[in-house]
Order: C-alpha cells, then structure tokens, then sequence
C-alpha cells in the first residue's frame, strides 16, 4: 500500500483517506479500490473491464455500480479541494486521472507520475547552512593560491551557461538546467544577467551542446549574447571525492577557481558566493533556496527542459505545479506567466505577473520587462510604451537592456506612425549594439530600421540596412534573425511591385522556418506567400496558402496572426468578386478581432466590410460600417485616422458629397506620412478638387480601392 499525493491532496490507500491540510475524507472501500487503479495507471486509460474484474470480482453488477463509484469518487475529491474533473470519462472505454501523480513512498530515486509524459529520475541533494561556509573557505585558500584578479569592470553582464557533469553520477544531471538558473536568478538582484532561455537557445544554434568553456569555443557565443562575462561550472570525480570547477570567460581569457573536494549535499547560494566574491560582485550573500517539497525540482526541470526546447505550451502544467505546491519559489511562476503570455493566454499571465511583483519586490525590472511583453502582444501600445518609458529611467539599466528597450520603443512608434521618432530611437539602438559589440542587437535594429525607411518611402536605405544585417546573422548562425531579415527583404521587393523576387524571399523564409521546426513562423511564411499570390492573380495558390496559414495560427494560438488570415481570406474573396464569401471572413475577423481585444483589428476589420460593400455599390452599407469603425478608440490616430478618411472620401464622392470627399481627402494627406502618399490617392484628391470646384464629375481612378492603387 502507498500514499499518493494528487496535486494539493493525499490519498491514503490503506486507510482509504483523501487528505488536505485542513480536512479528509474516508472512502468506501470500493471507491478506494477505484482510485488506487486509476493512480496506478500513471494517466492512462483504466478500461471498465478493468475495473470491474478487480473491484467486483467473480460478481456479476448491475451496468450502473462503475458510473456511481466513480460520482462518488468525484464529490469525495471535490470534498478536499479538487476539482472533480481530474478525472477522464472516456465515451464507453473507462476512466483516467488527467492529474500529475507522486507515489510518496516510491523507493528513490523518485518517479514522477504523469498523464502526458514521464520525467527523469534524480536523487535529492538535501542543503546545509555549514556548506556556505566550507565552500567561501576553500574559494579563500583556492583564490589565494591562482591570484586571478576582479574582471567585472569591462562589462555590465553574466551570463550563466548550462553547467555540465563530467562525473558519470546521474544525481547531479539536474546542475545542467535548475542549478544554471538559480545561480542566475541569485545574481539578478544586483547585477544584469542574461536570461537563461537566450543562453540555452544561442548554444544550441551554435552546437555547442556540452562542450567546456574554452575561448576558442566559446568567443561566437559571447559575441551573440552582447559580449557579458560567460561562466560555466563542471562537476568531476568520483563517489567520497568531487569537484566543482568554476570558469568564465572574459577579454582576457578564461580564468577558473576550484572547490576541491566539493563536500556534499551542494549549496546553490555556496556557488553563487563563489563568483560574486572571486569577480569582485558587490551583491549580498546569497542564501540556498530549498525546495519545500522534494520532487518538485525534478518536475521544475522537466518545465525548464520543456520550455528551452521551444514547447511553451507543454511546459505550462509543470510550472503550475511548481507555483502551486511552492508559491515561495518564485523562478517557477517566472517562467510560467511568460510561457501564458506565448499562449496568449493574457488575463491569467497579467495577474500571476501581479502576484509575483506583490511577492517579489526586488523583481520589479524583470516582471515589468515580462509585462511589456505582455502588453505589446496584446497590442495595448499606450502600456507598452509607459512600461518601455519607465524602465528607460532605471538608473541601472545595462547596454543590453537599452538596446532591448530602444527597439520596442521604435517598433511602436513605427506601428504609429511616428517615424522621426522611430528613426532616433532605432538609430541609437544600433549605435548602442555597435558600440557594445552586440551581434543580436546590431541585426535587430538594422532590420527595424529597414522596416521604418521601407514605409518612409526610403527604399535604397531600406535595402541599404537590409545587406548590412544579413551577413552578421548569417556569422551568428542564428536561423531565426536570418529568416527575419529575409522576411523584411521581402517586403522591400513587395511593396515595390516586384512580387516575383519578393515570393523568392518569403520562401526562404519557410524553408528556414520549416528547418527550425517553427511553426508560427510557418505560418508568418505562408501568410506572406499567400498575399503574394494575390497580387500575381494567383488566386488557388493563395487561397491554399493563406488558409494553411489560418490553421497553423489557430493551432498554436497565435490569434492575432488568425486575425490577419480572416482579413487576407477576406480580401481574397473580394478580388474574385465573391462579395458574400468576403463579408462572411471580415465578420469572422472582426469578432476575433472583438474578443481578442485588438482594437486595430476590429477596426481593419470593419473597413474590409466598408471596401466589400463598396465594391459591391452598396454605398449606404459601406457608409454605415465606416461610421461603425469611427465609434471604436485606438491608439494610432493618425494612421488609422487617415487611412479611414481615405475610404469615407470615396463613399461621399459616390454619394454626390464632392466638397466633404476633397475635404476628407486633404485631411487624410495632413497625417500621413510623405512616403505614405502615393500618385494614386494624389489622382483621387485631383477628382475630388474638380468637382468641388468647376463640378466636373469625373469616375473615380481606383473606384474599387481607394487606399492601395489600382484594382488588383
């Protein structure tokens, strides 16, 4: 017999008691039995042949004993706090428990019980207050002896890698992941640390896997990461005799300090102590953080492997165990609000983001930088900005965190229009990288500005920007900042007509893409591809295209990219003239739009309603849906003020109205951008001046597109 501990309650399976710490529950000795089956099944399917050969045995039992143990079972669980739909009906099969499972008295090492997946089995370390103590006393003498000085003045930033096992024990295989990142996260208070998640992703594009820190090895990665000081731990030996030798990497070479013996149980805040000393860290003594419950390291580390391989999604249930059972622990709650943010799973991210500032003072910089995240993805650009802004007057703020804040303040200003602003921040975005030595931050803003200067009507400088990136990403090894390149290059050659060397591009994208095995940016591709095709009149291909795109989106719930999609499959359909196909995708993109709170697509949304009608000559309809679109609040108002203005021109001019059109038409001109203003709405406001003025009525150049040109 065992005790299991199911997510917040215990089962006794011998005393046949369901535990929490405030009550229990005693079980009839059937319903025990039903239990015990379905925790032993490990998340399995337990068939109701199973069942009822080994609760009713040898006894024949009416059809409807199984479904009332098992309501039974569930009111029992909901008793103490569970929730009754931990267990699984499935449809004429039988019944499984959808919960994480710890068997408590398993003999170590512990096995950690999972519906989806089972992790790796490690032993504990149990922690000691003495072991701080013995490891700055042999740091002392083992200082002493290699005369290292302190390298921290030529850099603002550490960077943590995964510390490796050369001692062929399997207990300390959980040093590579959980013990990288509480060294990180002891030092973040006081010094800027590189984020766990850059550092593992860097290393595996660049292959370096388990390799030791060398300079040789190692300068590639240095340079991607913006150049901070890199230190890595290897523990060696054998049983009774180990040893942690700690290197870094600085410009003068790697440097190393052993503790040698390396006395057991290991102490993290030993460790971090160790290197804040010996680089001269002015940061306070580091302190072990003791898991309360034993296990939960190992379900820790199975999030963290989940979560730097790329699944986000997966690794959700595993931080959620780890914040619920150890709410103190704050690196799980951590990772979990920013693994909900990439499932845009925004309210729950927004208030576990709160908890943790509640909880966690001294992370105000870290949660405030996950929160503008969470705000630009949300596309709520008035918080993102005041978040940006506020964390722009830190006083502490390192090169690299400028850089980062520099380029989303100029991607929003961008979005919005406001391009002298955008250039300034951008261009000192890329000052701030060259002069830093940051490879990452270089491409980035070299690819933003591009973006800014391809909307400015800049197109040499645009393309100019775009050569400079390509081969330091291409010298960075970075797959995912190339195909970001090449998708902005695609871009240039789009919006200037030339679509075949534009789908050249944007294919290359896919194939990097697909080689990353990403499949938003699949998605990105194909969405790109498709609108392509479009305006090659290839209408099947991007049909086929653009719907692969949506199906993708909404696999991985990205819904603002599935907003897109509906809005292209809406255009799509009015091209070809297929107007009730068309109305039918813009109201499905503008509920979308509503429900995912994105005020921009609602409102882009409504104005494909508006160009649909008027396409149709259902003038009145396309009036009364742009009327619609002046009722919702958006941030950008000059781009979006104008671009409506542009539409509601046409409408008037159709409707008789010339002088309100021509006035509409100069207002719109007075926002935009130079670059935005093309000879073909110059051609719409000569129509609209000729008819207010000598009432010369002329059709409209582009009747069915008053904002893109000629008619596709």
């Amino acid at each position: 017999m065992s005790t299991y501990q199911i997510e917040s309650i215990q089962f006794d399976s011998q005393k046949q008691l369901l535990i929490n710490h405030q009550s229990q529950v005693s079980l009839r000795q059937k319903v025990a039995a039903a239990l015990t089956l379905l925790v032993q099944a490990n998340g399995s399917l337990v068939n109701q042949e199973t069942f009822l050969q080994q609760i009713w045995p040898d006894t024949h039992v009416d059809e409807r004993a199984l479904p009332q143990v098992i309501t039974e079972l569930r009111s029992a669980i909901e008793e103490v706090g569970g929730n009754r739909k931990w267990i699984r009906t499935v449809p004429k099969q039988g019944y499984a428990l959808d919960v994480l499972v710890i068997q408590k008295t398993a003999p170590l090492p512990i096995q950690i019980r999972s519906p989806k997946r089972k992790t790796r089995q490690f032993h504990w370390l149990l922690t000691s207050p003495i072991i701080m103590l013995l490891a700055i006393v042999i740091w002392r003498v083992t200082a002493a002896k290699s005369g290292h000085t302190s390298v921290m003045g030529e850099s603002a930033s550490i960077a943590i890698l995964p510390f490796i096992n050369e001692s062929n024990d399997s207990r300390w295989d959980w040093t590579k992941l959980a013990l990288m990142d509480m060294v990180r996260a002891n030092l973040l208070t006081k010094i800027h640390m590189i984020d766990s998640t850059e550092v593992v992703s860097e290393i595996t594009r660049l292959g370096l896997g388990e390799q030791m820190l060398t300079t040789s090895s190692h300068l590639t990665l240095k340079h991607n990461l913006g150049n901070p000081i890199l230190v890595a731990g290897i523990i060696r030996g054998q049983p009774n005799h180990w040893q942690l030798e700690i290197r870094w990497l600085s410009s003068a070479g790697v440097q190393s300090v052993v503790i040698d013996p390396l006395p057991e149980p290991l102490h993290v805040g030993a460790i971090t102590d160790l290197i804040s000393r010996h680089l001269h860290l002015d940061i306070q003594q580091s302190t072990q953080y003791p898991f309360k419950k034993p296990y939960l390291r190992d379900v820790y580390v199975k999030g963290l492997s989940l979560m730097l391989a790329g699944s986000m999604d997966e690794a959700v249930p595993y931080f959620e165990i780890c914040h619920e059972q150890d709410p103190s622990f704050w690196h799980a709650g951590f990772y979990l609000a920013r693994c909900l943010v990439h499932g845009s799973r925004f309210e729950e991210a927004d208030r576990l983001i709160q908890e943790l500032v509640t909880d966690n003072p001294y992370l105000q910089i870290e949660l405030d930088w996950l929160k503008a995240q969470l705000t630009y993805e949300k596309r709520d650009l008035h918080a993102c900005l005041a978040l940006v802004d506020k964390l722009m007057q830190e006083p502490k703020l390192s090169a690299s965190q400028r850089i980062r804040a520099l380029t989303i303040l100029g991607t929003i200003h961008t979005a919005s229009n406001q391009l002298d602003t955008a250039e300034l921040e951008l261009k000192e975005a890329l000052r701030v990288s060259q002069e830093q030595n940051n490879a990452r931050g270089e491409v980035t803003s070299h690819k933003l500005l591009a973006s800014l200067y391809q909307r400015n009507g800049r197109t040499r400088e645009s393309l100019d920007h775009l050569e400079k990136a390509l081969p330091i990403a291409k010298a960075m090894q970075n797959s995912a900042l190339e195909s970001g390149i090449l998708l902005t290059t695609g871009d240039y050659y789009f919006y200037s007509d030339n679509f075949a060397e534009a789908r050249r591009y944007y294919q290359q994208v896919l194939e990097l893409r697909l080689a990353l095995n990403d499949r938003r940016g699949v998605g990105v591709a194909l969405a790109y591809l498709g609108s392509v095709a479009i305006f090659d009149r290839r209408f099947e291909d991007a049909q086929r295209q653009i719907q692969a795109a949506l199906e993708i989106n909404i696999e991985t719930n990205d819904r603002y990219n599935a907003i897109n999609q509906r809005l292209n499959l809406g255009y799509l359909a009015m091209v070809t003239q297929d107007y009730a196909t068309s109305l039918t995708h813009y109201a499905e993109a503008e509920t979308s739009a509503r429900n995912a709170e994105d005020e921009h697509g609602t409102i882009f949304a409504i104005i494909g309603l508006s160009e649909c009608y008027m396409q149709a000559g259902n003038l009145a309809q396309a009036a009364e849906q742009l009327h619609r679109a002046r009722l919702i609040d958006s941030s950008d108002t000059n781009f979006l003020n104008a671009r409506l203005l542009l539409y509601e021109a046409a409408v008037d001019y159709g409707l008789g109205n010339a002088a309100i059109a021509l006035d509409k038409q100069l207002k719109a001109r007075g926002l935009m951008d130079a670059g935005d203003w093309d000879q073909g709405k110059e051609d719409y406001l000569h129509v609209y001046q000729l008819a207010a003025t000598s009432e010369q009525r002329l059709d409209l150049p582009f009747k069915k597109d008053p904002l893109r040109g000629p008619d596709p």
